[in-house]
């Protein structure tokens, strides 16, 4: 299991929706958008070595957008997104976390799209180990 499948799971199981992408959001959207939605992709892939090859250790960076169309649901749903992932420690799906650490926020509203959405984007760097 990669760390991608296994944060889809944990997210899943730990915020109560179904409506996780990673790497990118559906094309077409139902109107309006009733639940908020998380879209999730790698920021930096920062892989580790020793001197006799790659570290079982890894240690990435993510970001995690939510989207609604009502501000105060997206920042909502974001803290609740936070205070799940902001320390914690276990298995993630198959993949063993040893540490998962809140970096920042930043806030968008777009209005170019219909309806119109708020975005809180969070990232979050993860210290874990694949089999």
């Amino acid at each position: 299991m990669t760390i991608e499948e296994g944060l889809k799971s944990f997210l899943m199981a730990g915020l109560g929706t179904t409506r996780i992408y990673s790497h990118r959001a559906p094309q077409v959207l139902p109107a309006p958008v009733k639940d908020p939605y998380v879209v999730f992709y790698r920021v930096s892939p920062n892989p580790q070595h020793t001197h006799l090859g790659p570290s079982p250790g890894i240690e990435r960076e993510f970001q995690f957008s939510v989207f609604h169309e009502s501000q105060s649901t997206a920042l909502l749903f974001a803290d609740n997104l936070r205070r799940l992932m902001d320390g914690y420690r276990g298995l993630m799906g198959d993949v063993r976390v040893l540490g998962c650490f809140w970096a920042f926020d930043v806030y968008a509203f777009n209005d170019d799209v219909t309806p119109p959405l708020h975005q809180l984007s969070t990232d979050f760097r993860i210290h874990y180990t694949e089999s």
